[in-house]
């Protein structure tokens, strides 16, 4: 490693998820190598990385559609990490600067076998960007940044240096494919930002955390964000009425431009309130008895590494169910959630998107057997803390262990950058 070497971070702006893990492996490089990168990202990973006094030297926005920004963006740089955002790893393909490109979808990702394809478009385009004259790159940049999200995601991880991807059970591999062999990827760890020992405050502590999560991209309408966690939070109120936590003691974050649409009054029994950094969300996760949010699979390695239970809030998108499914593992009892049928909807992932969030507003409106159902479910939950919180950490840790081996994922992808500079 050059200890003079930069290196510039970028996250994909859904979900607090990536920004989640690019947060992690910056800390890491911080701490442990003394090595602290900039940061470039829109949306949620910019805010995110805004937050984050000291942790990098610089935050900037980035033009993900800006084939000349995106390029200028990456010039001068040793390395660039990206947490599954397919432009900025793009641009450092064409411009010839190493990329690691980190996923925790991986094993997700139905990619046809006909994106390996030797002679088929992807693998021309992917040849073209990054190999060839200036020009013939940027124009094959100018065409890969604009491709849809799948085939994107599919084109950056191939482009790339190297793909470290975080583990999430099938044992330490993903479904094998033609296309996901031809990655060449490696598999690391549960990438946590960890709770730092130094910054750990006294004080009170919140009994139970909930996270609204991201709630505002490209794909969701503002309107379904709202309504989703509007639905979703009276139902959290109404079901902490009458319980050890009515009136004080549960803690909402998540999104402010979405926190900031809701009636605070109307929320007796919960403090709505968007944490200032990830270390301050992470400090109270630490000390909760419980971590409610959608089934992400950064909030599920978050809540595991701190050894508190998790309850599933309703799903905000179509990743959110296949994440669900390999979680529970036919064990829906040691992982209880508040599951909503989503009505299937084909077309784009922008309609996909709203068709889940509209079914859950759908069936949490008042007067509705479901909503009743998941009064009572998330009531039970918190009733059964005092007795079955032990259980609950030793059954989900033993499950999650499974899926994630370790929680070495930041640690390990940090020294994988390092080998690159």
């Amino acid at each position: 490693m050059n200890t003079n070497s930069r290196i510039l971070m970028t996250a994909e702006p859904y979900g607090f998820g990536p920004s989640s893990k690019a947060l992690a492996i910056a800390r890491e490089l911080a701490e442990a190598h003394a090595v602290r990168a900039d940061f470039t990202g829109l949306g949620t990973s910019y805010s995110t990385a805004q937050r984050e006094t000291g942790l990098f030297q610089s935050v900037s926005t980035s033009a993900r559609y800006d084939a000349e920004g995106l390029a200028e963006a990456v010039h001068g740089y040793d390395l660039v990490i990206s947490v599954m955002e397919p432009s900025l790893a793009l641009a450092a393909a064409a411009e010839g600067v190493p990329c690691l490109y980190v996923d925790s979808l991986f094993w997700m990702w139905d990619w046809p076998d006909r994106f390996a394809d030797v002679d088929g478009p992807d693998e021309w385009l992917i040849r073209r960007i990054t190999d060839g004259s200036p020009l013939r790159r940027r124009d094959a940049l100018r065409e890969a940044i604009n491709l849809p999200m799948h085939e994107a995601q599919y084109v950056a991880h191939r482009a790339a240096t190297q793909v470290c991807y975080q583990r999430y059970g099938g044992g330490s591999e993903p479904t094998p494919s033609r296309s996901r062999h031809a990655c060449a990827a490696k598999s690391v760890g549960a990438i946590v930002d960890r709770v730092p020992v130094a910054a750990q405050r006294r004080g009170d502590a919140p009994a139970v955390v909930i996270s609204v999560s991201g709630l505002s991209n490209e794909l969701t309408e503002q309107s379904c964000a709202t309504g989703w966690a509007q639905s979703v939070i009276h139902v959290i109120d109404d079901a902490a009425r009458g319980t050890v936590f009515e009136g004080t003691g549960i803690r909402v974050g998540g999104n402010a431009e979405i926190l900031d649409t809701l009636s605070a009054s109307s929320h007796r029994s919960l403090e709505i309130k968007p944490w200032s950094s990830h270390g301050e969300f992470m400090l109270d996760l630490s000390r909760a008895a419980a971590f409610a949010a959608p089934p992400g699979i950064t909030s599920i390695a978050e809540a595991w590494s701190v050894g508190v239970p998790f309850f599933a809030l309703p799903i905000q998108h179509y990743a959110h169910a296949s994440i669900l499914r390999r979680l529970r593992g036919g064990d829906a009892g040691s992982f209880p959630g508040l599951d909503v049928d989503a009505v299937p909807v084909a077309g784009d992932l922008a309609d996909m998107t709203a068709a889940v969030l509209n079914s859950v507003i759908s069936d949490l409106r008042g007067g509705t057997r479901a909503r009743t159902a998941a009064v009572d479910r998330v009531r039970d939950f918190l009733a059964s803390l005092a007795e079955k919180r032990t259980t609950f950490v030793a059954r989900q840790s033993d499950r999650l262990s499974q899926l994630f081996v370790s929680a070495e994922g930041a640690s390990e992808a940090a020294n994988e950058a390092l080998r690159l500079c």
